[in-house]
């Protein structure tokens, strides 16, 4: 009696491999940009809640801006309500690209705070 696989057998297992490997790697990419949006999107939330407080110290800067205004990350980085960690991007690695657009609403007495991403076309706030 011979001992060990015949070529065909070792040929079955490794196509039989192939084929879960073709499943599963798909699955697992799609997995980890799932993450890398979910962290973007609350680092963004953290953002955002850095630039309410920046407002709520400041309200007078927007005031006399129009009730309008452009927070840049060095702002809340400088004043110890943000850390550097927080803009990176997970999708990239890179510093997020854009900018946080405060406006004050008098008739709601209340402020609207939102990231926006970078213009594409390279133009600086506002465009």
């Amino acid at each position: 009696m011979k001992k060990g696989f015949t070529l065909i057998e070792v040929l079955a297992v490794i196509i039989i491999l192939g084929i879960i490997a073709l499943i599963v790697v798909p699955l697992v990419n799609d997995s980890i940009q799932s993450s890398r949006e979910k962290v973007r999107n609350n680092q963004i939330e953290t953002i955002e809640r850095a630039a309410e407080q920046w407002a709520l110290l400041n309200d007078n800067v927007i005031v006399n801006h129009g009730g309008e205004y452009i927070l840049l990350f060095e702002e809340l980085i400088g004043l110890g309500l943000l850390k550097n960690e927080t803009i990176i991007d997970p999708t990239t690695n890179e510093p997020f690209e854009g900018y946080i657009y405060i406006s004050w609403e008098e008739d709601y007495n209340q402020y609207y705070v939102s990231y926006v991403d970078a213009d594409p076309t390279g133009c600086p706030p506002p465009c």
